[in-house]
C-alpha cells in the first residue's frame, strides 16, 4: 500500500493542543488526525440529506420563530412594560413551533 502526505499549517497554540490530546492517546500526531478524520467521515456518511420539501418546511418554522422574537425584541426597544405573561406566550409559541418543526422533519 502507497501513502499519500497531507500537510497542513495550524497556529501554535493549535499545534501543542494536537500534540497534547494525542500524547494523552498514547498515539503519534499522525495517528491522532487519522482516528479524527475517520470519525469524522464516518460522521458524515451517516448523517443523511435533507431533502428539498424538510428544508423548505424548516425555513417556514424558523420564520415563524423569528417573528416571535422580534416581537418581543420591538417592544423591549421601545420601552414598553414587557409583562412576563407576554414573554412567557411568546416563549410558548416558540417551543410549540420547534416541536413541529423537529415532527415534520423527522417523518
Amino acid at each position: 500500500m502507497s501513502y499519500k502526505e497531507i500537510r497542513i499549517t495550524v497556529k501554535p497554540d493549535d499545534y501543542e493542543r494536537i500534540k497534547n490530546a494525542a500524547h494523552a492517546k498514547n498515539l503519534s500526531m499522525s495517528a491522532f488526525i487519522r482516528s479524527l478524520a475517520d470519525v469524522t467521515i464516518d460522521d458524515v456518511r451517516n448523517r443523511g440529506t435533507i431533502d428539498c420539501e424538510q428544508l423548505v418546511e424548516l425555513i417556514y418554522h424558523l420564520k415563524k420563530i423569528g417573528g416571535n422574537i422580534n416581537q418581543i425584541a420591538k417592544k423591549l426597544n421601545y420601552g414598553d412594560d414587557v409583562s412576563s405573561r407576554f414573554l412567557l406566550q411568546q416563549l410558548l409559541i416558540i417551543q410549540k413551533t420547534l416541536k413541529e418543526a423537529m415532527h415534520d422533519c423527522q417523518n
